[in-house]
């Protein structure tokens, strides 16, 4: 592969990474309006998680092969 397209690629993937980490972070400190009944909550990270965790405990499997370990 081309090393530009490789540098590309990895920048790309950091940029994604460092945005998750600041939605993150931003709506665990309430930055964000994850309470707002306008809208925000039903797309925020928060309540994702929160649906996995409620799937997980449910039983249900994200990804085929996995466990939860404990």
């Amino acid at each position: 592969m081309d090393e530009a397209v490789l540098r590309e690629t990895y920048r790309a993937t950091m940029v994604l990474l460092y945005r998750l980490l600041f939605l993150l972070y931003a709506e665990d400190r309430n930055l964000l309006p994850v309470h707002d009944v306008l809208g925000y909550r039903a797309l925020s990270l928060t309540q994702l998680r929160r649906e996995v965790a409620e799937g997980m405990d449910k039983g249900r499997v994200y990804i085929e092969g996995s466990q939860v370990m404990g």
